[in-house]
């Protein structure tokens, strides 16, 4: 499953007692380095087990048989990770059928996507799975109109999800680590911040397109809503400067 797709990051299983096992693929020599990976590792199996009564965390890379390469222990991760308090398991408790989330920043890579999960029969455990929305960035670039345009898919409050330079999505949260959206404004791009300070995305997408002027310098901007099924609207947010159309 997770080789039928190079967006699918990750398959998993959160239990009803907190034990948690997790099958990562490892596609490249970029993600083998995020993780420390020995240079034949394909996959990374992250695992938090209950024993005689403590969480225990551990990280074990495979090659592409599946044959052990090196397991690591985490004991900061068991102490840090519960599955149990994860937005994926309890609306997949509380619910029948399959859910998905708004897209977030994962847990241990850090980064941006949506997790697909669904109770387990019988009710204990969760499966999850983890899908990269990377490659949003690209196909943003690829939609700018002219040189100077910017593009940046958000919710409505104005987290970004998706943004031509991938490492400002992602700043530093309330616990110390790389875990939220950045919003409009921290993005360093001045219309975005005076958009973000003066109008509401969904009412910019009521309102159509809007001239912005910028340290002297008209901007057109539009935002259009995307609607998915099971999550909340999102907005393709363009602005394009005057002086390049």
């Amino acid at each position: 499953a997770l080789n039928s797709s190079h967006e699918l990051a990750s398959i998993y299983a959160g239990f009803a007692n907190g034990d948690f096992f997790l099958l990562r693929r490892l596609p490249d020599a970029r993600e083998r380095a995020a993780f420390s990976a020995p240079s034949q590792a394909a996959y990374l199996l992250q695992t938090i087990t209950e024993v005689s009564g403590e969480r225990l965390g551990q990280f074990t890379f495979l090659d592409e048989q599946l044959a052990t390469l090196r397991t690591d222990d985490h004991p900061d991760y068991a102490a840090d990770y519960d599955p149990r308090q994860r937005e994926w398991y309890t609306r997949a408790m509380q619910n029948a059928g399959q859910i998905k989330t708004a897209p977030y920043v994962f847990f241990t890579s850090q980064q941006v996507g949506t997790t697909f999960a669904n109770r387990a029969v019988g009710g204990h455990a969760v499966i999850g799975a983890d899908i990269r929305l990377s490659t949003l960035n690209h196909i943003l670039v690829q939609q700018k109109v002219t040189p100077g345009s910017r593009i940046v898919l958000a919710h409505a409050s104005g987290r970004v999800i998706a943004f031509e330079d991938e490492a400002r999505i992602i700043k530093q949260g309330a616990s110390g680590r790389a875990d939220e959206l950045a919003t409009l404004a921290e993005l360093g791009v001045p219309v975005f911040e005076r958009l973000h300070a003066e109008q509401a995305l969904p009412e910019l997408a009521q309102r159509g397109t809007q001239v912005l002027t910028v340290d002297g310098q008209p901007w057109r901007v539009h935002a259009s809503p995307i609607r998915l099924e099971g999550t909340q609207t999102l907005y393709i947010v363009t602005a394009i400067p005057d002086a390049e159309l």
